[in-house]
């Protein structure tokens, strides 16, 4: 038995089948391909998934709700170390930009921003309150994913400048395509000390 579900784009998500028992799925992450780890391993699926896979008559075991809230507070650090990717290489363009350090970087911490502003808003899409988002961040989600894929693509744009022309090139844009604040005062709540 299996089944797929596609998303608004038009791509498959995810391939759900049982085998002997065993609950199996196989993520199509981005763009709809197979990660790279499963490219790595090619179709020897089975090493990994007999590893990680739970039998169905576990998920509904109280271990499975334990795994759920570790589960949880994963999708949470994972979300975070993205957007702390995004809050240190966004500081070191800042030093760049106050002539504190040389630019000789500029153009990697740009890349780096625009592939992880890429990645950014898929973080978010298990609907996994905690850490520093506020549940507003699921209850206006158009808002919050149309700021997310601006902050893409301007990165993206900001990026490509610094690989076309030259780093000092893409700087002026930098202040236009890093607008975190205005999101964060909105999205984000103070961190608990």
């Amino acid at each position: 038995m299996g089944s797929s579900w596609t998303t608004k784009a038009g791509r498959e998500e995810a391939a759900l089948s049982v085998h002997d028992g065993i609950f199996h799925s196989a993520a199509l992450w981005n763009v709809g391909e197979i990660s790279s780890a499963h490219k790595a391993f090619g179709t020897n699926c089975k090493s990994c998934h007999d590893v990680y896979s739970l039998p169905l008559e576990a998920q509904s075991r109280p271990a499975a709700s334990a795994a759920s809230n570790a589960g949880d507070q994963n999708v949470i650090d994972y979300r975070e170390h993205i957007m702390n990717t995004l809050n240190e290489q966004s500081d070191a363009l800042g030093m760049i930009l106050a002539t504190t350090i040389p630019p000789d970087n500029a153009a990697a911490h740009l890349e780096i921003i625009a592939l992880t502003a890429s990645t950014a808003l898929k973080a978010f899409v298990p609907k996994v309150p905690g850490g520093q988002s506020k549940p507003e961040v699921w209850s206006d989600w158009p808002d919050f994913s149309k700021r997310m894929n601006e902050l893409a693509a301007k990165t993206a744009d900001v990026a490509k400048i610094a690989q076309q022309k030259d780093a000092q090139a893409a700087l002026p844009g930098v202040i236009d395509a890093l607008t975190c604040k205005s999101c964060h005062d909105i999205y984000r709540q103070e961190k608990k000390k």
